[in-house]
């Protein structure tokens, strides 16, 4: 049986596809997250954009496909899987470079943070000569000048439609939860907290939403602010929004901390107030250009 769109996904998928490239970055967080819901009937017109020269396009696309190869869906990883191949196959090419890189990931190994390396090898831009100490920090410390955050301090959303099924994930600091709302089924919604240092995990079940905001309005309003429910909310955008806000704003401040000699630094530092002010500009109310009177 072909995947069905999500009612929020009327739009061509080429339509979609063209506003990866899109001038404004809330436009083009989206058009991913939209192509991302449509899954598997989106997989064809994704592998020609990744063929192609936008290199925004390019990324957008293989990142959608890296997303359904590590989908419980067994279909859906395979199709991903055969799409990346075939992107692939060419010798030379961003979009091959990428699928190559996606079909082939490196070796489990800690993830250092630019400036922070993985213990026993060198930092970036240190030449290491030798008989010479390698000028690193040592085991479990952070480089000199780039403080570290507490990975508790970390938020995380995730979100999928498959067959019009809508799983979400969000965590913040001492909350979670976890929503499954199968239109054919039910909704369910896991809200998990911690009460005095232990998690205290409470289910909610319902048949439908009118259902769930009758008998359980607390899940209801999280279902509501997180939930796509049918169409791409204005709360789940601008949710999106907020935690790729906080995300650059923790890195302004470990760069902030780094040594101002650290060239890499200052031009990260750039780019990220340039991100930061569209995604400023991308959360502010639209006003009407014709008011009525």
């Amino acid at each position: 049986m072909s995947e069905k769109p999500a009612l929020s996904d009327k739009r061509p998928i080429d339509s979609l596809i063209k506003d990866l490239a899109a001038p404004q970055f809330a436009k083009r967080q989206a058009a991913s997250l939209k192509l991302t819901r449509l899954g598997k009937q989106a997989i064809p017109l994704l592998t020609d954009a990744a063929q192609g020269s936008d290199r925004e396009v390019v990324s957008r696309s293989i990142a959608i496909l890296k997303n359904h190869l590590q989908s419980e869906n067994k279909n859906l990883q395979s199709s991903a899987k055969a799409a990346l191949e075939k992107i692939a196959k060419p010798e030379k090419g961003f979009g091959a470079q990428l699928a190559r890189k996606e079909l082939t990931p490196p070796n489990k190994r800690p993830q250092a943070f630019p400036g922070q390396p993985i213990a026993g090898q060198p930092f970036p831009g240190f030449q290491q000569f030798p008989g010479q100490p390698f000028p690193g920090p040592f085991p479990g410390r952070p480089f000199p000048g780039f403080p570290q955050i507490p990975a508790a301090a970390q938020n995380s959303f995730k979100t999928r439609m498959i067959n019009g099924v809508e799983e979400i994930e969000v965590k913040q600091p001492d909350w979670s939860c976890k929503i499954h709302a199968d239109p054919k089924q039910s909704i369910k919604v896991e809200i998990t907290e911690k009460k005095n240092d232990k998690p205290v995990t409470r289910k909610f079940e319902a048949k439908n939403v009118a259902e769930l905001k009758t008998k359980h309005p607390e899940a209801y309003k999280i279902y509501q602010k997180y939930s796509h429910n049918g169409s791409p909310s204005k709360g789940d955008v601008d949710f999106q929004l907020q935690f790729m806000e906080r995300t650059i704003r923790s890195l302004q401040n470990r760069l902030k901390g780094a040594d101002e000699d650290i060239v890499p630094a200052k031009k990260v530092l750039k780019h990220l107030d340039l991100a930061l002010e569209e995604i400023t500009n991308a959360r502010k109310p639209v006003k009407p250009e014709n008011p009525m009177p």
